[in-house]
């Protein structure tokens, strides 16, 4: 019962929060934040997520890129979990790719791809030098509460 009361209280009164995606289960980290555990879920995309996610669990899932801004609000994101899913190194790759860089700070494993010059050798998104997405067009969002912050 004191659980659905302090669920309730996080809902209604923290502004901005959203609830735990239908597609995954949440688990409260006390004053933390939460952690979303999406994996084994056969998601072709990561789902609307909470403000307050900590550790995020998106493993071995059908993901092979990630929508442009699905992270920036996960300000207090600790550990990603992007294991045993088909990322490709392609113009869907661009946004986590330059996320990652920007959020060194975040423990992240699995974030591999295939490609681009060879499919049978993984990648580490984090290496790619951004040549290889030379043809893509900027889809990110610009964010402008981040840019107030610099």
């Amino acid at each position: 019962m004191n659980l659905v009361i302090l669920a309730t209280l996080l809902i209604c009164c923290v502004p901005d929060a959203k609830p735990c995606p239908a597609s995954c289960d949440c688990s409260l980290l006390g004053h933390k934040g939460l952690q979303v555990d999406c994996s084994s879920r056969w998601l072709k995309e990561v789902p609307t997520l909470p403000d307050n996610t900590v550790l995020l669990y998106l493993q071995n899932n059908m993901l092979a890129g990630i929508q442009a801004g699905r992270f920036d609000r996960l300000h207090r994101l600790q550990r990603l979990d992007l294991s045993q899913n088909p990322l490709s190194c392609d113009c869907g790759i661009v946004y986590l790719k330059h996320w990652l860089d920007d959020n060194a700070n975040v423990s992240v494993t699995g974030a591999t791809c295939k490609g681009p010059a060879s499919p049978e050798t993984p990648t580490v998104i984090t290496q790619l030098s951004g040549n290889e997405f030379a043809g893509c067009s900027s889809t990110n969002p610009i964010d402008c509460w981040g840019l107030l912050k610099i």
